[in-house]
């Protein structure tokens, strides 16, 4: 059905879970809210996990690498906001980067021929959707912009 998917999802979803991975770590640096900072944290060490994983499943097919233009770009963007505005910005952000990597794994756990992959997209799903529910509503209870 879709004999080149599974290693074209691998090398995707690899580099979105790495840029979320570079975000939140800037995030978890100047972020001023607990709650969203331990959000951050939870994210970013689940998707250090998966992207190991992923490493391991498509270790015959090549390494699997990033590219830090999408991050960096995000980043400098980021860091030009302070205080309550830097945390809805980033809250915001991390909430569609979130949203963009559940979509590839709601594709993947439908279209995957690799078990590990089909699995491993199928419970990444379920808990990306958990984050942006709860970076959304984060953003919801502390953006005061007009």
């Amino acid at each position: 059905d879709c004999p080149n998917f599974d290693p074209a999802y691998a090398r995707g979803v690899y580099d979105q879970y790495a840029t979320i991975i570079a975000v939140t770590e800037v995030g978890m640096q100047r972020v001023t809210d607990k709650n969203l900072r331990g959000i951050s944290g939870e994210i970013r060490g689940r998707l250090i996990g998966a992207n190991q994983k992923l490493a391991v499943a498509f270790s015959g097919c090549g390494a699997l690498t990033a590219d830090a233009t999408k991050a960096q770009a995000i980043i400098s963007e980021l860091c030009a906001e302070s205080g309550n505005c830097f945390d809805v910005t980033y809250a915001k952000t991390l909430s569609a980067l979130v949203k963009q990597a559940q979509g590839a794994d709601e594709l993947a756990a439908t279209k995957s021929m690799n078990s590990t992959i089909k699995d491993q997209a199928q419970f990444m799903t379920g808990v990306e959707s958990d984050w942006a529910m709860r970076l959304d509503r984060w953003v919801t209870d502390h953006d005061y912009t007009p």
